[in-house]
């Protein structure tokens, strides 16, 4: 009796509930806004970090500093080129997923970006603050 109260009051089985069309716009507004807030801050450290050009002055000799001169701004760039193209590709595949007839397992596969990104970016960082530093 129970298992039949409970397939009439859930019309679609293992489907997830309808979730209301403005939740839907507000989550993938949030989204697209992170994402891109991301690919704009690694571009710009991207432009700060290649165009960037230090002259200083000490007991009479110069010294001009760029990023190619230390190993951890090389890295700092390779890993913003990284960052960047992560964040470039998540909203492009953010965008075929607010297509109306997305599914749930679609949001997945873009949980599953986010979280290999993040992983693989965090060994990153630990080999270089191992090796490098």
């Amino acid at each position: 009796m129970a298992i039949e109260t409970a397939k009439a009051q859930n019309s679609f089985p293992g489907k997830f509930p309808a979730v209301s069309s403005q939740a839907r716009r507000r989550f993938l507004i949030a989204q697209a806004s992170l994402r891109a807030s991301a690919l704009v801050s690694a571009l710009v450290a991207l432009a700060v970090l290649v165009t960037s050009d230090e002259t200083i002055v000490l007991f009479g000799i110069k010294f001009r500093a760029y990023y190619s001169y230390a190993s951890a701004f090389r890295f700092l760039l390779g890993a913003d080129a990284v960052v960047g193209g992560f964040s470039l590709l998540s909203l492009i595949l953010l965008r075929f997923i607010s297509r109306s007839g997305s599914t749930p397992r679609n949001y997945f596969f873009l949980f599953l970006h986010d979280l290999v990104t993040s992983c693989s970016l965090s060994v990153l960082y630990t080999i270089f603050v191992f090796f490098c530093v």
